[in-house]
């Protein structure tokens, strides 16, 4: 234990060095203090001074840890329930089962996410005014603060997600080939940890077959209606298995080995359920209902669901903050064509709608929600930030 704890500070010295380094100051103390609390989220968490997302024992953070730690004590890779125990397992067995070291890595992962978001920026010229606002609002959205650090796969789907965005930018300002094989490297790094998160290249790809970053200019051709015509099929897809592709547990193992691992995990999970008179048993029922269901996960819980001070609480510092940004997206919609940032703004919005489809039909409560919407806020921030970018452009050149 006292050699992880040295390894921990050493690592958080080499965060602090990278946050500050070739950084402005205000960007940079934004960026630390958001590290410095997703630490001390993770540390309030691990000694249970408070109940924080995603710490308590039976929750998935808990099921993970019992299941990394059955797989540790027994040397082998005997239990499963994700991708993720996997590689909670490989941390378990370097590090002789230390669960706060494994939480200290989703929090390096978490500031990464913002120092990424923070060049994405940086790349897109955004005025340093938004930008800073921007990841103020990302560092201290206290569920963001909360996944952070908590044993959960969000870290890293947040962080690679946040990365594919980042190579994209940068092959939307160049046109490097490199920077989109990389785009989709990343991709599939997080879909490793979790299926849903492929459907980001949905937008991308899109802007590949389309979208030609040296002359900035959209030209539709045949492998663009060839892209367009697989998205929709592999989307049909998904409906028509919804049930089998969305199953949250695999097999885990024999003997009755999980029913013990199990025991109380999912409970109250129905309490903050939503839509639960809608059924969906086909594909075109499911196609009709999705607008719904999209805008209950994007949203949730909405005033209609309030059951007490927590959803409003839950409304106000998360769900608002959806709501505003989409509103901003689509305010600034109709700006002039020809601009980078506008083009970028479609591209990133269809891979908004995209990831909300998919993970919609996969979601049935408004906590469930919060924790899926925060794999993917990078998509949003960034088409805010390009959206609102070059509304100020537009306006200073008129």
């Amino acid at each position: 234990m006292f050699g992880v704890v040295i390894l921990m500070m050493m690592m958080t010295v080499m965060m602090t060095v990278i946050i500050y380094k070739n950084r402005d100051g205000k960007t940079a103390n934004i960026l630390f203090i958001g590290f410095i609390a997703r630490l001390g989220a993770t540390i309030v968490g691990y000694l249970e001074l408070l109940p924080l997302i995603g710490h308590e024992k039976g929750s998935d953070a808990g099921m993970f840890d019992r299941i990394a730690l059955y797989n540790y004590l027994h040397d082998g890779f005997y239990l499963k329930q994700t991708n993720y125990t996997d590689v909670l397992t490989v941390i378990y067995m370097l590090t002789d089962g230390s669960r706060i070291f494994a939480q200290f890595l989703n929090v390096l992962l978490a500031t990464g996410t913002l120092i990424l978001i923070s060049k994405i920026l940086d790349k897109l010229e955004v005025p340093q005014k938004t930008s800073c606002n921007m990841l103020m609002l990302l560092a201290f959205m206290p569920v963001l603060i909360c996944l952070s650090g908590a044993l959960l796969r969000e870290a890293w789907v947040e962080f690679f997600l946040a990365l594919s965005i980042y190579y994209f930018v940068g092959w939307f300002v160049n046109g490097s080939t490199s920077k989109m094989m990389l785009t989709a490297l990343a991709a599939l790094a997080a879909s490793y940890m979790h299926a849903g998160s492929i459907f980001i290249l949905t937008g991308f790809f899109l802007a590949f077959t389309s979208y030609r970053p040296l002359t900035r200019e959209i030209k539709l051709s045949g492998a663009t209606i060839v892209a367009g015509i697989f998205i929709l099929l592999v989307a049909i897809i998904f409906l028509a298995n919804m049930d089998s592709l969305g199953g949250k547990f695999s097999s885990m193992g024999e003997d009755g080995v999980e029913d013990a691992l199990v025991q109380g995990y999912g409970a109250n999970r129905a309490d903050s359920a939503y839509l639960t008179w809608l059924k969906v048993d086909d594909p075109v029922i499911g196609f009709l209902f999705s607008p719904l269901r999209m805008f209950y996960f994007l949203f949730s819980p909405i005033p209609l669901d309030w059951r007490g001070v927590m959803d409003v609480i839950a409304f106000s510092m998360d769900s608002s903050v959806y709501a505003y940004l989409c509103w901003k997206i689509f305010k600034y919609r109709k700006n002039e064509n020809g601009r980078m940032n506008v083009v970028l703004r479609k591209y990133l919005t269809i891979g908004i709608l995209a990831m909300t489809f998919v993970f919609a039909f996969g979601t049935k409560n408004a906590g469930t929600a919060m924790r899926h919407r925060a794999k993917f806020t990078t998509l949003f921030v960034v088409a805010y930030a390009a959206s609102v970018t070059q509304n100020k452009k537009t306006k200073e050149i008129t």
